[in-house]
């Protein structure tokens, strides 16, 4: 009985406990369900090349049903990107030899033909006792586009730095001065030579820094281990030895409430070009001040000029005078003769002050430049001495140019002059001529100068140069770097004003130890210009006149005495005025009868050549001889030039004068 109870009772635990292992299934299967149900990841069941399970995750997604994707011969390969099919059936072979295959990224397609980008990760299971492949895959489209926008955002970052001249840096820093380089990017190797690798190391870029800068350089590191953002301009010395300026910002951010760790930005940029701008800059508004302060000296100077040239006419007059009176033996003599030579010395003098302010009265003729350079060799080669090789180079076609000779053996003896001076131990003085065509380039180095055709005279000298600081003060009146006593500061001012009068300049080059080279341009002669010669013509004897009627007309009353008197000696009829107006007022007066008028051209009250016009209107034949210590070409344009005038320069001779006299009026006895 016993034994037949035990028989009973073993069939109900078993059934018990199958019950229990089947409820427990269940549970599995459920929570399994729910998961896959729940889960944001696509997830299914591979089995035989067959899908035979989806979540619904999968049908979201991709856009098939659950029936589509179960349905017989679903090709579950129209869900996978073409160019990644074949890696996937090769991966799928993998597993099912029983190889781990780790996840992977490939690009899905959905029903409506989109991309999807995933990450699969898969597992060999055992379906309905059959060997599977479970999937899980994971939707990262966004996470791709997140990276594809951060690595577009890096190159940009990157083209940008590397196209432009700039280039980038971070570290973190102590306020101890410790600090270590997080990253170096950009355009470093075009700047410093240097890849970004080997500007990270320590010491590299500190190394690079112009020793006269280094001072700079280190202000500014010390600004940002203070806390502050910084930025300096310093120069660096790049691998291939060139220098380079450079501007380094920073920003800082600390990184811990006590303030003693910080991180910092920075971005270096390349501005040598704009630092070469600059310099340029700077060079053209030095030649425009510089210009604009000779301009400004000149008419100082031509100023100072007419009103000494005036007493000077007076002192030389009345001396030549005075001989004139006074019988040879006479002890008087020698001493007028003394004041005579002293005032011939200040007229010469106060010429070189006209030449300096570009108001010497100028003789131009068509001149060839290459025969008066070869003209002048045999006087300057014992100015220069013997220890100094004279050369000349002329260029065989060189163009013609309208000058006043004697003005530009000045400028060439003033230049030789001054090269012999800075080779005191010899050496070699070239002189060369060549055309030259000057463009707007030249122009915007040069403001002074101006496009066209020039003849350029070089003169060079191998002595030891001329220092910037001298360079910029060479062209001054009075300006000399001689000992006192042997020179007078005057012989470059007055080559300068020589040549700017003739519508040309002089550029200077030179480097100290390297010697000097001045350029003297030119313009060059075009056809149809005429070649006047203004020069009075007569002779020294027998210069009287014969009663005819000269309006003088001078303000400076010690010059009107004299030539009044000279002329009234000499023959001539003479009625003074001290102005233009009381010359008019004299001129209706006498019916305009006058042969000529000799006026100043520098009135209080109207310019001599006005005068001369307006006198002109009421007779066409008046003849007219002008004078002044100081004069601007600019003065004769508003004569006709039709009409007979001359020019005499202030201080004149006795002779000179009577001469100017006699070439516009004519012999009395012809």
């Amino acid at each position: 009985m016993t034994d037949h109870g035990r028989t009973e009772k073993r069939p109900v635990n078993e059934l018990e406990t199958l019950r229990r292992k089947v409820s427990r299934l269940e549970e599995s299967e459920a929570l399994v369900r729910a998961i896959a149900e729940q889960s944001p990841n696509m997830i299914f069941v591979n089995a035989g090349g067959n899908i035979v399970f989806v979540n619904p995750r999968c049908e979201q997604l991709l856009g098939y049903t659950r029936e589509e994707f179960l349905s017989p011969g679903f090709d579950f390969m129209k869900l996978i990107a073409p160019e990644h099919r074949e890696r996937i059936r090769e991966n799928l072979g993998r597993h099912m030899s029983g190889e781990d295959i780790p996840p992977y990224e490939y690009s899905l397609v959905t029903k409506n033909g989109m991309r999807m980008e995933a990450l699969i990760n898969t597992k060999l299971i055992a379906f309905r006792g059959a060997p599977a492949i479970l999937g899980i895959v994971t939707d990262i489209t966004e996470r791709k586009g997140a990276e594809m926008a951060i690595r577009f955002s890096e190159d940009r970052y990157r083209a940008t730095t590397e196209l432009t001249s700039d280039f980038s840096y971070g570290f973190r820093a102590d306020t101890r001065g410790a600090f270590e380089i997080e990253w170096i990017g950009g355009a470093t190797r075009s700047i410093t030579g240097y890849t970004n690798q080997e500007l990270a190391r320590e010491g590299v870029w500190h190394g690079l820094i112009h020793p006269d800068d280094a001072v700079i350089a280190d202000q500014h590191r010390r600004g940002i281990l203070q806390g502050e953002s910084s930025m300096a301009e310093y120069r660096i010395v790049a691998k291939d030895g060139k220098v380079r300026w450079v501007r380094d910002q920073t920003r800082m951010k600390w990184l811990d409430k006590e303030h003693s760790r910080m991180r910092i930005w920075g971005a270096v940029q390349d501005i040598s070009d704009q630092k070469r701008a600059e310099r340029e800059k700077e060079r053209m508004e030095a030649q425009l001040r510089q210009a604009q302060k000779m301009e400004a000296v000149g008419r100082l100077a031509g100023g100072v000029a007419h009103d000494f040239n005036n007493l000077i006419t007076a002192i030389t007059g009345y001396s030549d005078i005075l001989l004139k009176e006074l019988k040879e033996g006479d002890p008087m003599r020698a001493d007028i003769m003394e004041i005579r030579q002293a005032g011939k010395r200040a007229a010469a003098l106060t010429r070189q002050l006209l030449a300096f302010s570009r108001n010497q009265p100028l003789e131009p003729h068509i001149v060839d430049l290459n025969g008066l350079v070869s003209g002048i060799e045999r006087m300057l080669k014992p100015i220069i001495g013997e220890d100094i090789e004279l050369v000349l180079d002329t260029a065989p076609d060189l163009a013609r140019v309208k000058a006043d000779t004697g003005q530009v053996e000045q400028v060439i003896m003033n230049l030789a002059v001054n090269a012999r001076d800075a080779m005191p131990g010899g050496g070699r003085l070239a002189i060369a001529t060549r055309n030259v065509h000057i463009g707007p380039h030249h122009v915007r180095v040069f403001p002074e100068s101006r496009q066209g055709l020039f003849a350029c005279l070089s003169i060079r000298d191998t002595g030891a140069g001329i220092p910037d600081t001298v360079r910029s003060h060479i062209f001054e009146p009075f300006f000399t770097t001689k000992e006192e006593g042997k020179g007078t500061g005057l012989g470059l001012s007055v080559a300068y004003g020589i040549i700017s009068q003739h519508g040309g300049w002089i550029n200077v080059y030179s480097e100290p130890g390297h010697g000097a080279e001045f350029k003297v341009y030119l313009p060059a002669f075009t056809m149809g210009e005429t070649d006047r010669d203004n020069a009075s013509k007569g002779t020294l004897a027998n210069l009287g006149g014969a009663g005819q009627s000269i309006l003088l007309v001078e303000d400076e009353d010690s010059v009107r005495l004299f030539a009044a008197r000279l002329l009234k000696d000499n023959g001539y009829r003479v009625c003074e005025a001290a102005s233009a107006r009381e010359a008019l007022d004299i001129y209706e007066k006498a019916g305009g009868a006058f042969d000529l008028l000799f006026t100043d051209i520098v009135l209080p009250d109207m310019p001599g050549p006005r005068l001369y016009n307006q006198l002109l209107e009421k007779n066409p034949s008046l003849k007219a001889v002008l004078t002044s210590g100081y004069s601007d070409e600019r003065s004769f344009e508003q004569i006709p030039g039709d009409s007979s005038h001359v020019f005499i320069q202030k201080p004149y001779l006795v002779e000179d004068l009577l001469k100017t006299m006699r070439g516009i009026l004519g012999d009395p006895s012809m």
